[in-house]
Order: C-alpha cells, then sequence, then structure tokens
C-alpha cells in the first residue's frame, strides 16, 4: 500500500521541474505511485500542456468559509500530507489545498459531468444571490466560461486551473462509492474532503476504507429546510465513534 504521496508525473522533462528541497515520500514512491495509477479504473492522465494552453477557465469557487480549518490540518500533516477529494468542479478547494503545502498531494474524484454550462446558465438568469457572488470575480467572462465548459468539458476545465500543480494532483474520474474499495487497496489518504455528498452512507463508506484518514468537508449551513443534512449526518457519525466536530462557517473537520 502507498501511504503518502500520489503524484503524476508527465514524463521525464518535467523532472526538472520537481520541487527543491529534501527528498518526501512523495518524491521517492513517485514511479510505483503512477503505475498504480495508470491502472485504475476512472484514472485521468495529464494532457500534453500544449492541448490545455487554449483552454479558458477560471476556478469557481463555492465557499461558505472557514476552509482554514483544513489548512491547518494539512500543514500539520507534513511531507506525510495526501488528500483525497471527493467532488472536485473546477478545482478551487483543489488549489487552496495545493497552495497551503509544498508537501500536499491530492487526488480528486469526480464525475465531471457536462451539465455545469447549464447549470451556471440557469443560476445566473434567475440571479440567485449566492452564485451572483461565486460569480462576481469573472465580471464578462462568465459566458466565455460557459463556453469553454461546453467545448472542453469540465474535467479539462479543472485541470487547467491546476495545470502548474500537474506534479501533485491525480485526477480519477468516476463514483466515489464505487472506486472507494479499489482506492483504499493502494492509498491511505491522511484527509478526506467531501466536496460532494455528505451522507451518513458516503461517511461510513470513508470510515471503513480509510480509517485513518481526517473527515471533513463543507455544507455545514447549507439546507435549512430539510433540517441541515450534512449537520445531521456529520453529528450521528460522531455521537456513534465518541468523535467531535470543530466547525467555522461552512466548514467542519472530525476530530477523533
Amino acid at each position: 500500500m502507498i501511504a503518502w504521496g500520489c503524484c503524476f508525473d508527465s514524463g521525464p522533462a518535467d523532472r526538472s521541474t520537481t520541487r527543491q528541497g529534501p527528498l518526501s515520500y512523495n518524491d521517492t514512491m513517485r514511479d510505483s505511485t503512477i503505475h498504480w495509477m495508470e491502472e485504475l479504473p476512472g484514472y485521468q492522465p495529464w494532457p500534453p500542456a500544449d492541448e490545455l494552453e487554449s483552454v479558458f477557465s477560471f476556478p469557481v469557487a463555492l465557499d461558505g468559509g472557514g476552509k482554514r480549518l483544513v489548512d491547518e490540518v494539512i500543514r500539520s500533516q507534513g511531507a506525510e500530507c495526501l488528500v483525497l477529494e471527493v467532488g472536485v468542479f473546477l478545482g478551487a478547494s483543489v488549489l487552496r489545498w495545493l497552495e497551503a503545502s509544498e508537501h500536499c498531494t491530492v487526488i480528486g474524484v469526480d464525475l465531471w459531468g457536462n451539465g455545469w454550462a447549464n447549470i451556471i446558465r440557469r443560476y445566473e438568469r434567475e440571479a440567485a444571490p449566492w452564485m451572483k457572488i461565486v460569480l462576481e470575480p469573472l465580471g464578462d467572462e462568465v459566458g466565455t466560461l460557459v463556453n469553454s465548459l461546453e467545448s472542453n468539458g469540465s474535467l479539462r476545465c479543472s485541470l487547467k486551473n491546476l495545470e502548474r500543480h500537474r506534479d501533485r494532483f491525480v485526477a480519477v474520474r468516476g463514483d466515489f462509492s464505487a472506486l472507494a474499495a479499489d482506492l483504499s487497496k493502494h492509498v491511505s489518504p491522511t484527509l478526506i474532503y467531501l466536496d460532494a455528498d455528505k451522507s451518513a452512507e458516503l461517511l461510513q463508506a470513508c470510515i471503513d476504507h480509510f480509517p485513518d484518514a481526517t473527515l471533513t468537508g463543507d455544507d455545514w449551513n447549507w439546507g435549512a429546510e430539510l433540517g441541515f443534512p450534512t449537520r445531521a449526518a456529520v453529528n450521528d457519525v460522531c455521537a456513534r465513534h465518541g468523535w467531535r466536530v470543530e466547525v467555522e462557517r461552512s466548514t467542519w473537520v472530525i476530530h477523533k
């Protein structure tokens, strides 16, 4: 089992750009990690750099605040940090984790469906207040992003945003619930960030397959009309295991 770094290496030409300093476990395990990732169903290799040159993208952040809690955990884990993010979208939070620590490597699992262009279009048309805030940094480029999502797909747009960290990000396309068992045979993430579904079933799957990982995610304040489902699922898990949850704004971290 590879317990830490899960890095993608696009070939010998990139080795000169590998970060300087003492070799971490990430660096020494690179080759065997790549070999496994290439065999994993859903693994998405990085396209050549010239294929991303014309892709327009922007790391749209659906951020309710509090992510500094995750930053702190990542930094505390040092060279051993391997983040598994479930639900990547355009990579805004992945980008944050990678920039929080030069030692951090991220495996991102997402379906990267093709419906995001229509979703952004609909929310913009409906003038949803939260989406207005999300899209505000784009200014007049919202239409450009929508067109790029339609022509390039959400995966390629996501990779464009993360391109400068291609040696520390691995994309896995598929349903996490279906891939979790395979992932657990090969990697042991130190932190799992849930940026998609936070159901009790998914939380339990994380606990079953990755018992040593710190569990964290967002949407703590989402769904008042539904009884705050994320809170309910996280609180239930903590109550059953005798754990505690730390919360700041929309972000939560489970302490075991």
